[in-house]
């Protein structure tokens, strides 16, 4: 197993503050459509989005997340928190003025960079507001036992367990000087 990706401390503390919000430590399924409910989402499902699992939009303070109905409810579990995610650590795949002044391929280049660091950072997110340490535990690190119980598709699990295995999601000295926290 590899090291999971990292987190940046300001995006760990997100994760951390919207646990504690919620006390999702006392969970063995956590209640995520209830927490993006909470947060001022509107959830709606639609079949025929593949290969999308999910997508959220934004505008005038208006949240809405659309969820693809085709898929398993482990996979609709996962895309909620990791729409939560892309919105808790204030992702964006807008082009700026750098990226839109660039050759075609460049910022073809640099938008596929950032939208896999994106991605990764709210896949990692998601595993950590989708399973708890004490789910880990409870099974003993089995990446196929955490994924049943948790409710979460495998990829999550590993993750949650790489990172449990690596070293906490918590900030080291070292690192939260450095903007950087693994996970």
């Amino acid at each position: 197993m590899k090291p999971p990706p990292r987190l940046t401390a300001e995006g760990y503390d997100r994760i951390r503050s919207l646990i504690d919000r919620y006390d999702l430590t006392r969970y063995t399924e956590v209640p995520i459509k209830t927490v993006a409910m909470n947060e001022g989402w509107e959830v709606r499902y639609q079949p025929g989005l593949a290969p999308a699992f999910a997508f959220a939009v934004v505008h005038e303070g208006v949240k809405v997340m659309v969820v693809n109905d085709d898929i398993s409810r482990w996979g609709q579990y996962a895309a909620i928190a990791h729409e939560v995610c892309h919105h808790l650590f204030e992702h964006q795949l807008g082009l700026d003025v750098f990226i839109a002044r660039a050759s075609p391929q460049m910022a073809q280049l640099l938008t596929d960079g950032l939208r896999v660091r994106q991605e990764h950072e709210a896949n990692l997110g998601a595993a950590l507001l989708l399973i708890q340490e004490h789910v880990v535990i409870e099974c003993d690190y089995d990446i196929e036992q955490v994924a049943g119980m948790a409710g979460v598709p495998r990829q999550l699990a590993e993750l949650r367990v790489g990172a449990m295995i690596y070293g906490e999601a918590r900030p080291r000295q070292g690192d939260r000087q450095q903007g950087r926290v693994s996970a």
